[in-house]
């Protein structure tokens, strides 16, 4: 034979014996006489299996439903000298909109999207039955080449008089109001970025 497992000699001391699963959850070796608890067994196994493999699939299909991007979460206290200079400017906006505006902005947060080609985001609202503190969404777009029409990806905001269609042109940004406004991603056809986050109240 080949050369002796060096830790063969210490699993007997070391490893409890334990009973093996077949693949539909049924210990292999059990005695007979638990042929009726074996089958109960079995039954709340693929039971089991069942509820977990519908409801992966009802979210996998639900995500590619509705939206398709990839998304990454900013951290104002752990940013780089790009990020400063966004979050300055926006804590400056901030400043002048509660000025102005009196909308009593406390909070905000943002991440980066990015869009593969073929994804999109289905008309919504960006706010949640339970959660309305979102005021101001904000679109900041950070494609490098000048983005045509037939790269599709446009954001269109849908008002009672009409829909406005946008660009995601190299440097725009877009701001609206997130609790009136619903809006869509149309599907795009050139990979597209941008930074994306809301101003929020407490």
């Amino acid at each position: 034979g080949g050369p002796k497992d060096p830790g063969a000699e210490l699993a007997p001391a070391c490893v409890r014996p334990v009973r093996k699963r077949s693949d539909d959850g049924i210990e292999e070796g059990v005695p007979a006489a638990n042929d009726e608890k074996q089958e109960r067994r079995r039954w709340r196994w693929q039971a089991h299996h069942v509820r977990v493999e519908r409801a992966l699939v009802h979210d996998h299909r639900l995500k590619e439903e509705i939206r398709g991007d990839y998304i990454f979460w900013l951290n104002e206290e752990d940013k780089n000298k790009a990020s400063e200079t966004f979050f300055n400017t926006i804590n400056d906006f901030v400043t002048y909109i509660n000025a102005t505006c009196y909308l009593g902005i406390t909070t905000k947060e943002f991440h980066y999207a990015m869009y593969p080609e073929g994804t999109f985001y289905k008309r919504h609202l960006d706010v949640f039955k339970n959660d309305t503190r979102r005021k101001l969404s904000i679109v900041c777009y950070l494609n490098d080449e000048n983005w045509q029409p037939e790269f599709g990806g446009e954001l269109v905001i849908y008002k009672p008089e009409e829909d406005i269609k946008i660009y995601p042109l190299k440097g725009r940004v877009v701001i609206f109001e997130s609790q009136i406004l619903e809006h869509e991603v149309k599907p795009v056809h050139r990979k597209r970025f941008s930074i994306t986050g809301w101003l929020k109240t407490s």
